[in-house]
């Protein structure tokens, strides 16, 4: 009977330890976000989010564990749509919970780089190497922080470390190039420069850091050649875990500005499929089909580019430069009637 009885007791008390909540005496709070600057479509997946967060929160059958990737989810939510305050809440909390996670200080490592926060960067970056010594993501970015910190004799041992786990590394290979020209070491500089661009060719704006390190050689032309070809394009670190967050986009701008980037690269496919998600999701913009017209005359389709201009317009009567771009297209096919009416719109609004 006794051993009847132990049995019974502990099989009870299985199920009475799953309904202890989870502790949130040290959680900071969550305010409730300002989400009127946000399309209907985001604002309405942000609040069921964060409703279900609420009642995770409140149950008292949630455990430390999920409650901590409750927070984490929510979190990257924010995150993508600029929330970087509320986001960074949520990784702190998720990180409470979950210490022995290393995605939630990883991502805080990237909001504390973004606001130029570069002591918290990191120490939240040796958090993360600690949990997962082979993030070359978290390496490279780690070396950025002490390239502007000015240690760089460890922003160099970062660097190599982040090439040695992952050697087709664009961004550390930038990094040793930004070290080399600091210390006057041009050739370096240029080598490693070069070797940055051909792994990510989009990354143009390598081209100035190329010009400048040959103008410092007192090579004129070469300089003057890559300054020229520089048109922006930020070098990107190859980061699993925020490419990721791709998936939890829903927000046309995010997909017009991807656009607009492969525009700037010359990637006029891309830029295409990135406009039709934004359209899809934003039918009613005139920007949006305006840009795809202007990818479509990239690539050599006229006719098609002519009917988004006429969508652009519809959508906007007030837009001045759909107006006289179209009409232009419109005089050069011979629809004159058409065209003057446009050139006549275009007058009207300017």
């Amino acid at each position: 009977v006794l051993k009847v009885f132990v049995v019974i007791v502990l099989l009870l008390a299985v199920p009475a330890a799953r309904l202890v909540a989870a502790d949130t005496s040290n959680l900071l709070e969550l305010p409730q976000p300002d989400l009127s600057q946000l399309e209907p479509g985001v604002q309405e997946l942000i609040l069921e989010a964060r409703s279900g967060l609420d009642a995770a929160i409140a149950s008292t059958a949630t455990s430390a564990a999920d409650l901590g990737e409750a927070f984490g989810e929510m979190g990257k939510l924010y995150f993508v749509y600029d929330l970087s305050g509320l986001a960074e809440v949520c990784f702190l909390n998720a990180q409470t919970l979950r210490p022995d996670d290393f995605r939630w200080p990883h991502y805080l490592s990237v909001i504390y780089v973004l606001d130029g926060e570069l002591e918290e960067a990191q120490s939240t970056l040796d958090r993360v190497l600690e949990l997962e010594p082979g993030s070359h993501a978290a390496l490279t970015r780690r070396g950025d922080v002490l390239y502007d910190l000015r240690d760089l004799d460890s922003a160099v041992e970062s660097y190599q470390a982040a090439l040695t786990l992952h050697p087709n590394n664009a961004a550390a290979f930038y990094g040793l190039g930004r070290v080399a020209a600091l210390r006057g070491d041009y050739p370096t500089a240029i080598e490693n420069f070069s070797t940055a661009l051909q792994l990510q060719p989009a990354a143009n704006s390598i081209h100035h850091a190329l010009g400048m390190a040959y103008r410092q050689q007192g090579d004129l032309e070469q300089a003057r050649a890559q300054l020229a070809q520089n048109r922006g394009g930020r070098v990107r670190i190859d980061d699993p875990l925020l490419s990721q967050l791709g998936t939890l986009l829903q927000s046309s701008q995010m997909y017009f500005d991807a656009g607009v980037d492969a525009m700037k690269s010359g990637n006029y496919e891309e830029a295409l499929r990135q406009f039709s998600i934004a359209r899809d999701l934003k039918p009613e913009d005139y920007l949006i089909p305006y840009n795809i017209a202007l990818g479509l005359l990239r690539t050599g389709e006229e006719d098609e580019a002519i009917k988004w201009l006429q969508t652009s317009v519809e959508n906007n009567p007030d837009f001045r430069n759909g107006h006289f771009n179209l009409a232009t297209m419109l005089a050069g096919r011979g629809r004159l009637e058409e065209a003057a009416h446009h050139f006549g719109e275009a007058h009207r609004i300017d």
